[in-house]
Order: C-alpha cells, then sequence, then structure tokens
C-alpha cells in the first residue's frame, strides 16, 4: 500500500503541473488513465484512497 501512496504523491504532484500549465492535457490524460486502472484492479490502490485521500490537495481528489 505504501508503494501507491508514493504514486498517488507523483500524480497529485503531476495534476499541479497540470493546473499550473507545466503539464500538456495529453499527459495529464495518461495518468488519468492509470489512476482509473488502479483503482479498479487494485486493491491496495483502494485501501490506501481509504486512508490517505485527505492528505493530498483538494483539486487532486
Amino acid at each position: 500500500m505504501e508503494e501507491q501512496q508514493v504514486n498517488f504523491r507523483i500524480f497529485d504532484k503531476a495534476y499541479f503541473q497540470y493546473r499550473s500549465g507545466l503539464l500538456e492535457k495529453e499527459e495529464c490524460g495518461k495518468y488519468q488513465k492509470i489512476i482509473r486502472t488502479l483503482f479498479s484492479e487494485n486493491e491496495f490502490a483502494r485501501e490506501m484512497r481509504e486512508l490517505y485521500e485527505p492528505n493530498f490537495s483538494a483539486s487532486f481528489q
């Protein structure tokens, strides 16, 4: 589960970069696809979300 928390920290930072205009929409879309896949197929990602979601930026949540 800790590995998923690290992954989602990276996703959160990437989303911040996207909102700041530093990351292309297409690149952000790739992250979104990975996130959807993780939540649908990985129980550790779902557990991490339940436990740590409040620790991520509100806009990313």
